[in-house]
């Protein structure tokens, strides 16, 4: 855990209801969005023909993780 994850997780130790849902989700977005652009890099980039093909490969299901998370997201906030 690098020292950003392990700032973002003692941030969120601290919160409760609410809050603490907000957190975790913008959290949960904003790290979804990362892998996505990461797997992106290491598909047009990767030394590896292998790992370039794995990324090409991965990228659509983290995509609709992303959207699936979004749309959780936006129902759980829609009921409260």
């Amino acid at each position: 855990m690098d020292s950003e994850d392990r700032e973002a997780l003692l941030h969120l130790v601290e919160m409760k209801g609410r809050d603490f849902d907000r957190e975790y989700k913008n959290q949960g977005v904003k790290d979804h969005k990362h892998s996505v652009k990461l797997f992106e890099r290491m598909a047009s980039e990767a030394d590896n023909r292998d790992l370039g093909n794995y990324a090409r490969q991965t990228i659509p299901v983290l995509r609709e993780h992303l959207r699936t998370a979004g749309e959780i997201y936006s129902r759980i906030e829609g009921q409260r």
